[in-house]
């Protein structure tokens, strides 16, 4: 079966010529040294979850959200275009991970369209 022209797969592990079957299973065995079958923590550090989804009322058909700090406070705001109608919906964060009620600002037609998409940008408050 090993003749001239005839392929083995089971001896043949991504190089040209035959491999013997002890350096295959220690290949094996090196390798399969590198995984762990259990995740590996640090002392004293929390299994990571997620907590319960949320909703807050924004508006209609949300298109587009952003975040960051709107008003100065330290705190994480969030924006929201919405689409359907026609307005964007800033919610101030209380600082806990939740936010204040929503207040709708009307977005003006653009060309042929609504806004659809928001985004922050980073301000240096020492700039012009």
């Amino acid at each position: 079966m090993g003749g001239k022209g005839v392929c083995c797969p089971s001896r043949t592990v991504l190089v040209k010529g035959p491999v013997s079957l002890p350096t295959v299973a220690a290949f094996v065995a090196l390798l399969s040294g590198l995984f762990h079958s259990r995740p590996t923590m640090a002392d004293g550090c929390p299994a990571p979850s997620f907590a319960a989804a949320r909703v807050f009322p924004a508006g209609f058909h949300p298109g587009s959200l952003a975040v960051g700090d709107f008003n100065g406070d330290g705190r994480l705001d969030s924006a929201v275009v919405n689409v359907d109608s026609r307005c964007i919906s800033v919610l101030m964060g209380k600082g806990d991970g939740s936010f204040q009620t929503a207040v709708n600002y009307s977005a003006e037609r653009i060309l042929f369209s609504w806004p659809s998409a928001i985004s922050t940008a980073m301000r240096n408050p020492t700039w012009p």
